[in-house]
């Protein structure tokens, strides 16, 4: 059985990375180090299991003299991330709703009090 939340989005550096691809259409390495507090080492692993999943580009350059890696989100990525995204706004609701039914069950009005 397919695991209800894509477990690779669970993590902190992943999710970060994959959510600003997802209004940006390239990210740079350093920039994300110096906005994060991030490790290089750390967070190089978590783009190349994002990239190994197929949902990450890693791009590397020359800008002048000097390499430079940034990052692209794929089509497939981007897709992902909305269902890992819709799969946990449903999980929201389900659980409001749940609650909302033992809030009634209970006879709890609005205020908090029980309803006459």
């Amino acid at each position: 059985m397919k695991p209800l939340i894509n477990p690779l989005f669970l993590h902190e550096i992943r999710l970060m990375l994959m959510s600003r691809l997802m209004h940006q259409k390239e990210v740079d390495f350093i920039r994300i180090l110096k906005n994060t507090g991030f490790s290089s080492g750390n967070l190089s692993l978590q783009a190349l299991k994002l990239k190994k999943a197929g949902y990450l580009d890693i791009r590397k350059r020359f800008k002048g003299n000097y390499p430079s890696t940034s990052f692209q989100i794929t089509r497939q990525g981007k897709t992902a991330l909305q269902a890992f995204f819709e799969t946990i706004e449903s999980l929201k609701k389900a659980e409001q709703s749940e609650a909302d039914g033992v809030i009634d069950s209970y006879g709890i009005g609005d205020q908090g009090r029980k309803t006459q």
